[in-house]
């Protein structure tokens, strides 16, 4: 079609159809997946550099929680999203144990920053996930994720 043709037929105005249900909620899996992977990913090169985990966001340390999360994360990337109810297990367990326990044993921060990565895991695997759901829950993690890289650079400096 010439748009610059005086004599061409007129279009009908572009219609936009809403987003499918399904395709959001797939989205808002497979970005959870990604951004599990790359918590793994921080988490490994942060346990093997400094012997301590950089992101709260995967719950608990060492390279059994590391696992967890790049099959968990793999999997969702992958279109595997019967692992949906393991991230949603993962994700409150953290959320109550880790975010809670610190924040009642007064470590307010770190408390703090793993209820909102939980969160924003929960916000993307729940079901039923939004267009805005899928925003903040990966904006919420992305924050965090950012955190804790800037956490480990200086870390690794001292």
């Amino acid at each position: 079609m010439d748009l610059n043709n005086a004599y061409a037929p007129p279009q009908p105005a572009a219609v936009v159809a809403p987003d499918d249900p399904m395709l959001i909620e797939a989205r808002a899996l497979r970005v959870a997946g990604g951004l599990l992977l790359a918590g793994a990913l921080v988490n490994a090169i942060s346990t093997i550099a400094l012997n301590t985990t950089a992101v709260r966001a995967t719950y608990s340390s060492g390279w059994m929680s590391i696992l967890f999360d790049l099959w968990i994360g793999g999997s969702l990337v992958a279109g595997r999203f019967r692992v949906r109810t393991w991230a949603i297990i993962r994700a409150s367990l953290g959320a109550l144990l880790f975010g809670g326990g610190a924040l009642v044993g007064g470590n307010v921060a770190s408390g703090v920053i793993t209820l909102v990565s939980c969160g924003a895991i929960l916000l993307l695997v729940v079901p039923r996930a939004t267009r805005l759901r899928t925003i903040v829950g990966a904006a919420a993690y992305g924050l965090v994720l950012l955190l804790s890289i800037v956490g480990l650079a200086f870390a690794g400096r001292g």
